[in-house]
């Protein structure tokens, strides 16, 4: 069932009805910054999503998310600050979603803070440490010599 019919009502009251009912289509990814730093909140509904870079560049720029908690959204969506996760794509469930977020106070700054969480520099420490720790673990699992 599309969604667009279920937030008609909806629509007038969040301020939402050019993001509900129509897409920008294909933009310069130049411009992408400037689109998500204009929204209140973004919407991402997927069935499968692996790494999804939409919703850190959006929290990258202080926007909130919307999104399915699926694959790899959970590891982006990881604090209440950034946004929010569903388990149900129901539209009248969504819809809910989309007010309750709309509502509720923008935290830019706590949006960005959560998005730097992933950056390379953070994710290579990461990385690092797994490997370290490999290194540690195997090390003590080698009989003495």
């Amino acid at each position: 069932m599309p969604l667009t019919p279920a937030l008609d009502g909806s629509a007038e009251t969040i301020k939402a009805a050019a993001a509900i009912k129509g897409s920008a289509g294909a933009l310069p990814h130049e411009r992408l910054a400037d689109v998500y730093s204009a929204a209140d909140l973004s919407v991402l509904l997927s069935s499968r999503e692996g790494w999804p870079n939409v919703l850190l560049e959006s929290m990258a720029c202080g926007t909130r998310v919307l999104a399915t908690a699926v694959w790899g959204t959970p590891e982006v969506v990881t604090d209440p600050a950034a946004g929010r996760l569903l388990e149900d794509t129901d539209p009248a469930v969504v819809a809910r979603a989309i007010a309750e977020e709309l509502a509720r106070p923008a935290e830019r700054g706590a949006v960005r803070a959560c998005a730097e969480r992933h950056s390379w520099e953070h994710t290579a420490a990461g990385v690092q440490a797994v490997f370290e720790q490999a290194v540690a673990d195997d090390l003590a699992a080698e009989p003495a010599r």
